[in-house]
């Protein structure tokens, strides 16, 4: 499995001494130069470890405009990685910011809005079912409109890896 990796999560990992964990779970391991930079200053708390852990994970992004737009809403590292693992088809990003886990999907939509799209229809992550966001809400006509109650919501747990 591959992953693209934003400074806070690595630094963390650096803090617990369990860098060595992250190529025990992922195959590879990519870090985006802005949050190479990000931790890698010279005197910053674990940049030395950093920056050995980093060589020859580190990629720089092509799409910049991609990047400048994100930046509106997160920071320069965390645009880098969501832009990095877009660019090589990466599902799997570790940021600490929940308004980043969202970027990805906003610029895709953005793409098909830009690109004459009326909407896109994508498969429920809660169910087997499909959704649909419209872009343009005269380009749908209501046919049938039901309201549904939630009377119970379930989570499945298992563990994913031992670390023993």
């Amino acid at each position: 499995m591959r992953i693209v990796v934003d400074s806070s999560p690595l630094i963390a990992f650096a803090i617990l001494n369990q860098l060595e964990l992250l190529p025990q779970i992922f195959s590879t391991i990519h870090i985006p130069q802005a949050v190479y930079y990000e931790f890698s200053k010279w005197r910053k708390p674990f940049s030395q470890k950093l920056r050995k852990f980093s060589t020859g994970k580190v990629k720089r992004v092509k799409n910049q405009i991609a990047v400048q737009l994100l930046r509106q809403d997160v920071d320069l590292g965390e645009a880098e990685a969501i832009v990095l693992a877009l660019e090589n088809g990466i599902e799997n990003i570790l940021i600490d910011d929940r308004l980043a886990e969202y970027a990805p999907t906003q610029i895709i939509t953005e793409f098909f809005k830009n690109n004459g799209f009326d909407g896109i229809e994508y498969k429920s992550s809660l169910g087997e079912g499909n959704n649909i966001a419209l872009f343009d809400l005269e380009s749908a006509e209501v046919v049938e409109c039901l309201l549904f109650e939630v009377n119970k919501v379930n989570f499945d747990f298992k563990q994913w890896r031992s670390t023993t």
